[in-house]
């Protein structure tokens, strides 16, 4: 019976002259009939899904497709096949490669849809495409696809993209737009609370709309610091760090000021993981009619966090407990970890190197004791009963006994355990200024309130060169 009714179907077929006969018109148009319910032969169904696959049609595709699981090895043949010409199948093959992991397959399947053949690539392919080329860490290329697409240049991730890239003429050209207001009405307020250097013309600076982070009078504070940040994501961080460090004793002396957007784009830093960064501080000269706070702390994308010449650097992986140490360097704390070979710290003075470390010569002074007290930062608080010197095969060495672990001395300090000096610092005890997770001592919150700003850093103010 149902080769009988294949005859007739293919029979009929005959009878349509060749030249207006399309095999892919006819799937096609069979396979309307079967979605509508025109069509409902079981036999004739079976025969054409055949066919259709046979000539890669896409209902007959779609169809089959349905059978399998997602990642099946038939679902994923199915699938490339459609999202050969079909941009939903191929954002759909993008996501099943990029939940694997696989970003670069993800990218490759999408690419087709993005060709200059393709003039009119839809915005959901060009987005995934820039979010993927994020997650292989090139935003530059990201950048250029959104921009360059008109639905998608108006976006706030692409005007947040751009401020990571420093790309402050893509901007510009926005706020010059007549349709700015209309497609981006963010813009404009987005723009006047982060931008405080290069300022885009449109943007005046009665438009800037400057916040204070915490909630100290910041004319009551020894000190002041103006953080920037090279991204609003970055900009949002650096606020909750802060908020989370509100009530440390160590934000009463340096008062934060402001957060602040800076074009990544205007510095110079060399910045690698686990090494220090190191920034061209003669561009921070640009500031100084600008920015009158003590200090600078900036955050940027990779780095080890340091503190040089009035400026704190930082990068975005770094907890509020690393803030912290390192806001302690410009109030004159002092590693206590060991400091590389020839460290300016371990250089021998004769004077404290910080408010919590002594750095000697030797083990071994002939000063007297009046005299060794009068030069410890904390010498106040040691008992006239506790020891400064430890006998040792007949030696008066300096150093408190560790009998005396629970009262102020003066115990050595790893600080200078890489150079010839010997280093010395008030308790026995590991502090903040060892590992920055541990708390700050009770001895160094009242040093860090007592008269020792002696030991305080200099402004960035008088450390940068024009």
């Amino acid at each position: 019976m149902f080769l009988l009714r294949l005859i007739i179907s293919l029979s009929l077929l005959v009878l349509i002259p060749t030249s207006s006969f399309s095999l892919k018109a006819y799937l096609n148009s069979s396979f309307v009939k079967l979605e509508t319910g025109k069509l409902t032969d079981t036999a004739v169904y079976q025969s054409l899904l055949g066919l259709g696959l046979k000539h890669k049609e896409k209902h007959a595709q779609v169809i089959t497709r349905k059978r399998y699981q997602l990642g099946e090895k038939k679902w994923l043949a199915l699938t490339k096949e459609l999202a050969k010409t079909d941009e939903v199948f191929a954002i759909e093959l993008a996501n099943y490669y990029a939940g694997k992991g696989d970003t670069q397959s993800a990218k490759l399947w999408l690419a087709p849809h993005l060709t200059p053949s393709v003039p009119a690539a839809t915005a959901n392919i060009v987005r995934l495409y820039a979010n993927l080329t994020l997650e292989q860490e090139h935003p530059e290329e990201a950048f250029e696809f959104l921009s360059k697409h008109p639905e998608l240049r108006y976006e706030q991730a692409t005007v947040l993209l751009a401020l990571e890239l420093g790309i402050l003429s893509f901007i510009e050209q926005l706020l010059a737009s007549q349709d700015s207001l209309a497609k981006a009405p963010y813009l404009t307020g987005l723009l006047a609370d982060i931008f405080y250097f290069a300022l885009p013309h449109a943007i005046t600076i009665a438009d800037r709309k400057p916040q204070l982070v915490v909630s100290s009078d910041i004319g009551s504070c020894e000190k002041s610091v103006t953080f920037f940040a090279t991204s609003v994501q970055d900009i949002q961080q650096i606020r909750a760090h802060l908020d989370a460090l509100k009530n440390h004793t160590l934000l009463s002396i340096v008062c934060p000021s402001e957060v602040r957007y800076l074009p990544i784009s205007v510095l110079d830093c060399l910045m690698e993981p686990k090494q220090p960064i190191l920034c061209n501080e003669t561009i921070f000269s640009l500031f100084k009619q600008q920015v009158k706070t003590d200090y600078l702390a900036v955050m940027l994308p990779v780095g080890g966090a340091n503190v040089h010449q009035g400026i704190l650097y930082f990068d975005r992986q770094d907890s509020p407990q690393v803030l912290i140490h390192e806001l302690a360097h410009f109030v004159g704390f002092v590693d206590e970890y060991p400091l590389r070979k020839h460290h300016q710290v371990c250089q021998p003075t004769g004077k404290a190197a910080g408010q919590n470390v002594i750095v000697f010569e030797d083990s071994y002074t002939r000063l007297n004791r009046e005299q060794l007290l009068a030069k410890l930062p904390w010498g106040a608080y040691i008992k006239s009963t506790t020891p400064l010197w430890t006998l040792k095969q007949g030696r008066k060495l300096l150093g408190t006994p560790s009998s005396y672990v629970g009262e102020v001395g003066l115990f050595f300090s790893e600080t200078c355990i890489n150079n010839p000096t010997f280093a010395y610092k008030p308790i026995p005890k590991k502090s903040f200024m060892r590992y920055f997770e541990m708390d700050i001592p009770k001895l160094y919150q009242t040093l860090l309130h007592s008269d020792t700003n002696i030991f305080f850093q200099p402004s960035y103010l008088t450390n940068v060169n024009e």
